[in-house]
C-alpha cells in the first residue's frame, strides 16, 4: 500500500499526462485507506464512523438532501414554497374556524 499524500502531490508526481488517470489512481488510494480503516476492529474511530454511516443512509436526511438541492438552491423557487405552505396553513385555520362557527350555532348536518 502506498503512503498517504494528498491528492494533487499524487497527480503533480504521476509519469502520466491523462488527468483523468491520475484522478482514478488518487482516487483508489483514499478509498483503500478508507476501507482499511473503516472496516479495522482496532480503530478507534470505528462507532463514530458506523454512526456517521447510519446518519448518512437515513431515508430523512437523504429526502432533506435532495430537498435542498432541488429547491433551496434558487431563492425564487424557496420563496414560493415558504408562500404555499403560509397559503395552506391559511385555508386550513379557515377551515375549522368555518366548521367551529356553524357548529356553534346550533346548525345540524343534515339538510
Amino acid at each position: 500500500m502506498m503512503p498517504w499524500r494528498p491528492p494533487r502531490l499524487i497527480e503533480a508526481s504521476s509519469s502520466s499526462a491523462n488527468a483523468a488517470c491520475t484522478r482514478q489512481r488518487s482516487l483508489d488510494v483514499h478509498l483503500s485507506i478508507v476501507d482499511q480503516n473503516s472496516l479495522s476492529d482496532e480503530n478507534y474511530l470505528r462507532p463514530v464512523c458506523q454512526a456517521l454511516e447510519r446518519r448518512f443512509r437515513s431515508r430523512p436526511r437523504r429526502w432533506m438532501a435532495s430537498l435542498k438541492q432541488k429547491y433551496f438552491l434558487n431563492p425564487w423557487l424557496a420563496a414560493g414554497l415558504v408562500v404555499a405552505t403560509v397559503g395552506l396553513v391559511c385555508i386550513l385555520i379557515q377551515a375549522v374556524y368555518s366548521v367551529l362557527s356553524y357548529v356553534k350555532a346550533g346548525n345540524s348536518w343534515a339538510c
